[in-house]
């Protein structure tokens, strides 16, 4: 896998990529910042902290693995 941070532009298609094609993930997406929110409240900011990486990282690669897919689309139309 290459380097797995998008420019502002690709993470915006990402998510509308990610919105249109998998809107199940999309509302785990959504959940997960619902929960990290909750999480705050809850448990501090040192809890937050270490959730929050956490999600963060399962969002980067699900962007990434979006960013992919759309790519992947784009190359397919090419060839039509």
């Amino acid at each position: 896998m290459k380097n797995n941070s998008l420019s502002k532009k690709e993470e915006e298609r990402a998510f509308e990529v990610l919105k249109t094609l998998a809107p199940e993930l999309w509302s785990k997406y959504e959940n997960l910042r619902l929960l990290n929110s909750i999480n705050t409240k809850e448990h501090g900011e040192k809890a937050t902290k270490e959730f929050e990486v956490e999600i963060k990282n399962k969002i980067k690669f699900s962007m990434y693995l979006a960013q992919q897919f759309s790519q992947a689309l784009e190359e397919l139309k090419e060839l039509d």
